[in-house]
């Protein structure tokens, strides 16, 4: 009988240490976002652990200031708070992607940092978000250009030169799959890649006495 029960052994073992540590991530969550521990724990629902992860990389420290209280994070660190929700994601199974692109739009919306500050603190994103252009454009279009001001120029502009990033990294994965791409599309792509620049330019070098110019308007 001993060794037909090891193997039931093994997976309450398993079990056990699953959810110890579903229970020590529930806790550390908890400091830093209102949660249900238990439903955490428990693993029912496979979404309110991918909201609960997603809604912790979306929190920010205030720009330029150490963050204070036992619910900090040790390293007290916008990067320290992505890799902890990086980690927490491999384990419950959430898509890389999805943390980046939160952790992205955040940082994007953020009217607390200025433009520089908020490309300072996207550090690897950007990079990350580039291996999967096509999804990364239309998610910038939809989540975040919408919700910039066209007044904001340095943000408008970030935003901008990363749909161009994102476009051009697309056309290239394009080219390196070797699909066949009609002179038309090639066309069309080249124009899209041209607005694209015209707009980050335009954004980058207006002078500030047209800062309340809308671009959107444009």
């Amino acid at each position: 009988g001993g060794a037909g029960e090891a193997p039931a052994l093994a997976a309450h073992a398993h079990r056990y240490r699953s959810l110890l540590g579903a229970s020590i991530d529930a806790e550390f969550l908890k400091q830093h976002l209102p949660m249900d521990v238990g439903q955490f724990v428990a693993g029912q629902e496979e979404n309110y652990r991918r909201s609960a992860i997603l809604t912790f990389a979306s929190k920010l420290d205030p720009p330029e200031e150490e963050p204070d209280g036992p619910a900090a994070l040790s390293a007290g660190s916008d990067q320290a708070r992505l890799e902890k929700a990086l980690e927490l994601a491999e384990t419950y199974g959430v898509p890389r992607w999805e943390v980046v692109a939160t952790r992205a739009t955040a940082l994007l919306m953020d009217t607390r940092r200025k433009a520089d500050q908020c490309q300072a603190a996207m550090g690897s994103c950007e990079r990350e978000l580039l291996a999967e252009p096509e999804r990364t454009f239309k998610h910038l279009l939809r989540a975040v250009y919408p919700h910039v001001a066209g007044s904001d120029h340095p943000r408008l502009g970030h935003v901008y030169a990363m749909l161009l990033d994102c476009h051009l990294a697309h056309r290239k994965q394009q080219a390196a799959g070797g699909g066949k791409v009609s002179e038309e599309e090639a066309a069309e792509a080249e124009r899209k890649a041209a607005r694209l620049r015209k707009c980050a330019d335009i954004a980058a070098k207006l002078p500030r006495m047209a800062a309340r110019l809308d671009l959107k308007r444009l």
